[in-house]
């Protein structure tokens, strides 16, 4: 199977098996939704499918999350620090920016303006690095066209201007 990273465990949280969770998506509700299946990476690199019982967003990108058949603390500490995956075939017609990384960026004109270097996520807005310049990622407005074959991604004026700007 292949699997995608969603979330981190930081810590626990309180007396009953509750989890912290980094968020590496902004598509919580997709992923997090109570009977969702989630798969944590153990130390051996295997993977452990858990269920979702039910989550909080919380600030600062966390969101606090019940695992089924995890209901207490000790049950919950050996989990801390684990990362936390979906199954990426669950996920079709998803383009996911990690996967962007190493794209060319051309204007509409598909003249090459550079290359995707990097993706951040800053104050739960993700941001893709094209020559040491953040153009926020808004699909609708910024963002053209996605040719995964080729490599490639088409950004609009609007966006090109932004990264002239910044």
């Amino acid at each position: 199977m292949d699997y995608i990273k969603i979330g981190h465990i930081v810590s626990t949280h309180g007396l009953k098996g509750e989890f912290k969770v980094f968020l590496l998506t902004e598509n919580v509700e997709e992923f997090y939704k109570p009977g969702n299946k989630i798969y944590l990476m153990l130390n051996d690199n295997s993977y452990q499918e858990q269920e979702v019982l039910s989550y909080r967003v919380t600030p600062k990108n966390t969101i606090l999350l019940f695992i089924k058949d995890i209901d207490s603390i000790s049950l919950a500490e050996p989990y801390e620090k684990f990362n936390i995956y979906a199954e990426k075939k669950a996920l079709k017609n998803k383009v996911f920016l990690k996967d962007l990384i190493g794209f060319k960026v051309l204007d509409e004109n598909k003249k090459e303006i550079g290359k995707i270097d990097d993706f951040q996520v800053i104050n739960g807005k993700n941001y893709l690095l094209i020559n040491d310049k953040y153009l926020p990622y808004i699909a609708d407005v910024f963002i053209v066209s996605i040719d995964e074959k080729n490599k490639t991604i088409t950004i609009s004026e609007q966006a090109q201007e932004v990264i002239t700007n910044a």
